[in-house]
């Protein structure tokens, strides 16, 4: 079974690389970290980075630190999935919402977003104080949330993406760091319907969120196929692992009101594109976090191209 999911034993002869790692190791004070990205910056411009790409590298990387030892309040958020249900009146509320019109949802996965449930409705209180709640125990600064509802219907095509090839194809950590969502079946979900699912083994494999960071960045400029984007780990994951990988696969299908809440930034999750003629309807809740909208108004005035 594959146990480096960033591939960093690989790569660990790239000198920008073996820094990124020795700053995921070392980041424990302000002084260590500080140390850290003055000798990456010094590296990225030996190797040609432009000063842009240089602020952008190191804006996200402080960006990291300090959502680790602010933001983050509960560790067990590495860790965190929960599978439930939803109670039948908010899910009868969730639907007045719906303004989907699925005979025109063709080989694609259609998104209505904005959805504003109406203040101190059931809906908007559950969400409160069960949903946000929840987000409360782990992060820091979180004050309101969204809504939006997903449709995925496969009628011949949408298979046709690489990205979707294999089971675990898709398989990634979401990009923000604060992502926690929580996923509501509007819809009995079978397997081979779309369906949520998790990698199991790398649980416990400790994520470098700074690599995760550089690599998206290159593969931005350059390209996926040049180069590793290491928080979609489904597009390098390789077929001749195929039958571990699939054994190793939780798959969370049930009927309609089924629940998944988790972290997305640390658990190696997809919910993948139905199969030939299938479909899958679905609701995701996020939060708002007001730590991590001043965190970024800050960076972006300090790190000026």
């Amino acid at each position: 079974m594959i146990n480096d999911f960033q591939k960093i034993s690989k790569r660990i002869n790239d000198p920008i690389i073996k820094k990124i790692d020795i700053l995921n190791k070392n980041d424990k004070s302000i002084i260590h970290f500080l140390k850290s990205i003055i000798e990456i910056r010094k590296l990225l411009l030996s190797k040609g980075f432009n000063k842009k790409e240089i602020n952008t590298i190191l804006k996200n990387f402080t960006k990291i630190f300090l959502f680790k030892k602010f933001i983050i309040k509960n560790k067990g958020i590495e860790t965190l999935i929960e599978k439930n249900n939803v109670p039948q009146e908010i899910i009868d509320e969730l639907e007045t919402y719906l303004k989907i019109d699925k005979e025109k949802v063709k080989d694609e996965i259609f998104r209505q977003d904005n959805i504003k449930p109406r203040r101190k409705s059931k809906l908007d209180l559950w969400i409160r104080y069960f949903f946000l709640k929840k987000v409360k125990k782990y992060l820091r600064g979180v004050y309101g949330y969204k809504v939006h509802a997903r449709y995925a219907s496969n009628d011949g095509k949408l298979k046709s993406s690489k990205r979707f090839q294999y089971s675990f194809s898709n398989m990634h950590w979401d990009f923000a760091l604060n992502a926690m969502p929580f996923v509501i079946y509007l819809s009995d979900v079978k397997k081979g319907q779309g369906e949520f699912k998790v990698l199991n083994h790398p649980k416990n494999f400790k994520q470098n969120l700074y690599l995760s960071f550089y690599d998206y960045l290159i593969s931005e400029n350059v390209g996926i196929s040049k180069s590793l984007m290491s928080n979609r780990v489904g597009s390098h994951l390789e077929f001749k692992d195929k039958k571990d990988i699939e054994n190793n696969i939780t798959y969370f299908d049930g009927p309609k009101g089924t629940s998944i809440f988790f972290a997305g930034r640390y658990i190696l999750h997809c919910g993948g594109y139905p199969d030939l003629n299938q479909t899958r309807l679905s609701i995701f809740l996020s939060h708002k976090n007001v730590y991590m909208a001043i965190l970024n108004y800050l960076l972006n005035i300090f790190f000026i191209f």
